[in-house]
């Protein structure tokens, strides 16, 4: 889920987002909601405790809509383990 979608859910201001997350400006904030500007990651863990992780790092960077994207060493077709055989 964005960032604007759980405040726009929630009824969370920028304003509120950014005292309960520590960050003291308004307008980065606001462009953290808007997709403008990822945040570091230390405040991408707060965001995603304050939401109770319906918002992660992953919804800053548009990993969830890349095709393979939750695929792991042992989905991925024709992967090794780390002792060379096959998953």
């Amino acid at each position: 889920m964005r960032l604007g979608e759980w405040c726009r859910n929630t009824g969370t201001t920028a304003a509120e987002l950014g005292r309960a997350i520590g960050v003291a400006s308004r307008m980065t904030v606001t462009r953290y909601i808007r997709g403008e500007r990822v945040p570091r990651p230390h405040i991408v863990v707060r965001i995603a405790e304050l939401t109770g992780g319906a918002v992660t790092a992953n919804d800053f960077h548009d990993l969830a809509s890349v095709p393979g994207a939750d695929a792991t060493p042992d989905r991925l077709p024709g992967a090794t383990g780390l002792d060379g055989m096959a998953a």
